[in-house]
This record gives structure tokens, sequence and C-alpha cells, in this order.
């Protein structure tokens, strides 16, 4: 059965990670595991707080790599991290993100593959100081964020009280009574000492929740044989990883940033987050208007960046883009003939990055709604090389696709775009020179092949040709939405 997309791997969180797990798939297509093991190195080695932002555009292969990660990084050797996955672009309907952040957490801590009893027995309490936040939150982090908070006096009620109060006044709201009381902790969460207790309270459970890990008692020559980094007691690390973040409503996106960074800003645990930055930029502009300067904004909540790599020597060097269509265009049902020229052409393709992990699944996408010729004698093979070419060109270059039949298209320009030349070291760059030649300078290329033309063809009548191909096998649909 054909499809018209790849098939996503079905991962199963915490548990498969880069290599096979239980069904024997190979989940890692993109050779990524050398990646995961250097952000793994990063988060191990740092104490202090991080935020790591994974840059890369749609269907770059963020969530895949992130999903693979979480299990992945688990498996380490006497590893004391716990690992979360949360998709904030699944939650962004609730306004308040601790809810939806919490909720995960603890579900995650709830797991029976969790089986460091102390970990339960020290989350349990941090859920339960969050849940003390959950009404008055979204509210902190306006405050927090903008600075702007308006102070109230809180003398009649008292710093010492404030327990008791949002206690009381959380309660009454869940029972749908209690207005006075649910006024004053309004009120009272204006206030400096208010926000400042909550944040205090979250913190000190999250620094004990990531106490160091009791260890057996050493013999002395055992210690003494370590080096001073493997006497420091290891502690226990949180590393939570949020996906999908620059498709949230900006305002939720938003709020997630600050309170991460007002509220999990404590030694020992890290936030990943799986982001297109420019998106998030955009986010930033669509929220505090186009005259903030955007990525400085975000450089207060984000510590590093990094991206995935777009060659892996898992692959011999080549182009994961080039690497993803060959492995993926058979399970999709694309016929070995059309395989074989496709993946020619596009190894002659200079600007490898154009060639994302988008553009090939559009490049799929493509094929299966058209044809390319199957025939076998030279010019049909030139054709079929030519039908391959433009499919390509139609995906990455649009424009130059559209220009083609009008006549404002030459060899040079082609060959700015594929690696091209009578001369060429592969097959595949000489009969890419050979069939576009035929197409656009007919006399100089039956010249090369010895033999001449009675009538050579008129400049608008290859274009014609051209055109012809292009109805025949390409444009028996037309190519949009969001693939």
């Amino acid at each position: 059965m054909s499809r018209l997309t790849i098939p996503e791997p079905e991962i199963e969180l915490y548990k498969d990670g880069f290599k096979p797990h239980a069904t024997g798939k190979l989940h890692d297509q993109l050779g990524r595991e050398p990646t995961g093991k250097a952000l793994s190195d990063l988060v191990d080695r740092i104490a202090e707080p991080m935020v790591i932002a994974l840059d890369g555009g749609w269907v770059s292969g963020k969530s895949f790599f992130l999903k693979c990660w979480v299990g992945e990084h688990l498996k380490r050797e006497q590893n004391t991290t716990q690992t979360v996955y949360f998709d904030a672009f699944k939650h962004d309907f609730i306004d308040e993100p601790l809810i939806s952040l919490m909720g995960v957490i603890e579900d995650r801590f709830e797991d029976e593959d969790v089986k460091d009893k102390t970990w339960k027995k020290r989350f349990a309490g941090t859920v339960s100081v969050a849940k003390r936040l959950l009404k008055p939150t979204l509210r902190i982090g306006a405050a927090v964020g903008t600075g702007m908070a308006s102070e109230v006096a809180i003398a009649a009620i008292g710093t010492e009280k404030i327990d008791t109060v949002v206690d009381g006044a959380i309660d009454a709201g869940l029972k749908g009574i209690g207005a006075e009381a649910s006024a004053a902790v309004d009120e009272l969460w204006k206030s400096e000492a208010g926000r400042r207790q909550a944040m205090t309270e979250f913190r000190k459970s999250l620094i004990a929740l990531t106490e160091p890990v009791k260890e057996k008692p050493a013999e002395a020559e055992d210690e003494a044989a370590k080096t001073p980094d493997e006497q420091k007691p290891r502690h226990r690390k949180l590393v939570i990883v949020v996906d999908e973040l620059d498709r949230c409503r900006p305002d939720y996106a938003l709020s997630l940033l600050e309170l991460i960074k007002h509220f999990f800003d404590v030694p020992h645990v890290h936030f990943v987050l799986g982001v297109n930055m420019r998106e998030l930029e955009n986010s930033v502009k669509a929220r505090y208007g186009g005259g903030i300067n955007a990525g400085l904004y975000l450089q207060k909540f984000v510590t590093l960046t990094m991206g995935l790599p777009t060659t892996t020597n898992a692959f011999e060097g080549k182009s994961l883009s080039t690497s993803y269509f060959e492995r993926n265009s058979a399970r999709v049902g694309i016929n070995q003939a059309q395989h074989e020229y496709i993946l020619g052409v596009l190894d002659t393709v200079i600007d490898k990055e154009s060639l994302t992990l988008r553009a090939i699944q559009r490049l799929i996408a493509l094929l299966q709604i058209t044809t390319l010729p199957d025939m076998s004698f030279q010019d049909e093979l030139l054709e079929k090389v030519a039908a391959s070419s433009l499919s390509i060109l139609r995906v990455i270059r649009p424009q130059t696709y559209k220009d083609i039949h009008t006549g404002k298209i030459d060899l040079v320009e082609l060959q700015l775009i594929f690696e091209m030349s009578a001369e060429g070291h592969r097959r595949a760059n000489r009969l890419l020179f050979d069939c576009w030649q035929l197409f656009l300078q007919p006399a100089e290329y039956t010249k090369r092949m010895g033999y001449t033309l009675d009538t050579a063809p008129s400049a608008e009548d290859q274009f014609k040709r051209i055109h012809q191909l292009k109805m025949r096998h390409l444009e028996v649909f037309e190519l949009r939405g969001s693939l």
C-alpha cells in the first residue's frame, strides 16, 4: 500500500532510545545518537540550572530526536537523572502552564518504571507546594515577568500567615464559596512578599528533590583511587524536555518561559526546549510589538542554543536529507526506478541546506501524486533525468521551476543549482548536463554528440517541450498545503 507521507516511527517514551527496543526496529534513521550523547554529557556535567534551546525548523527532526533522547539518557551507567517529556502544544489550551506542566511531571513520577522511592517521596512534596500555587500563578508570572505589579500592603494579614491564607482561599475557591478569602489572597499575591514567599517555597522543594544520592560506604582504598570529580556526591537531576514551544499561542509560550525562569531556577534542574527560535521570536513580537529586539529578549530565558547536524558519519558523510530519502522512499511505495533517478539528481544539488527534511517530505508527496517517464531509450532516459530534476526544482526552487517554460532560464543558471558537466566523474552529473543541454542548447548538444540536425528547433519549441514534460508528469495536481 502506497502512502503520501513518511510514517512516523512509534516511540515508547522513556523506554525506547536511539537504538532498537523490544520490536527490534531501528529508530535513529538520521544518525543522531552522537548528538544525543553530547547533550547527555552536558546536562550530567553542569550543576547550575540551564535552559538549552534545541533550535531547528519545522520537520527538522527535533521532536523525533527528543523523544528518543529522554529514553536514551535513562540508560546511562549510574544514571541519577530523571527525564520528563512535555508537549507544550498539546497543553496550550490551558491558560495556566504550571497546571499542565506539573500534571505531566507528576504522571512521570507515578510511573512504575521510576523505581527510586526517594524520588517519588520528595516529588510528592514538590507537588504539594505547586498545587497551592495554581490559582494565583498566572498573575505571579505576569507580575514577575513584566516587573509592573502594584504593591499592596498586607499588614492586616501578616507574612507569617501567608500559608494559611493561601490554603484557605484555594480550598474555598474549589468549593465555589469563600469570595472574601479569595479576594484576600488576590490582594496578597499582588504584593512582593507574596511572590517571594511562593517562589522560595517552590525552589526549596526542588532543591530537596535533587539532593545527593546516598551511596554505600566505600572502602578507603577504593575512595582514594577515585578522581576528585568522582569523589563528589552525585546529585539527582531533573531534566524537563519542553517540545513544540514555537507552535503554542504566544501568550502561553512566553508565560511558560517566565515560569521556567522564575520558579525552576535551581541547581540540577535543566530544561531542553525543542523550538524554532525564529518562530519564537515572532511570538515575542506578537506579544510586545514589532519594535522589541526579540532575540535579545529571549536571551533572558535561554542559557545556550544548539542545533541538529545536517551531516553525520553514520551515513558516510552524506547529507541527512539524501539519506532520509534513500531510506524512506520505498516505505511509501516509490518504485525503484524513480528512486534511483531522484537519488542521483539529489546528489548533484549544490545547496545542500535547501534539502531540508521538510523539502524531502514534500518531494516524496509530489512523486506520489505525479509520475515520471518509464521509457529506457536514450532520449527518453534524458527525459527521465529532466523530469527528476524538475520535480526537485519544484520543491527547492519554485520560481525557477515556473520560469523554465517562459524562456527565462538558461543552462548557466541551472549549473548554479546542480553540479553538472559533460566531463563529470559521476554518471548523474553527465546525464543531467546532457538532458538540459539537449533542451536548452540543442545545436551544441548534437554537435558534441557527433551529428547535426537538418533544422535546429527554435528556443520557443524547446521551452514548449519542457512545458509539455511538466504537464505530462508533474502538473496533474498542484502541490499545496502544510507538507
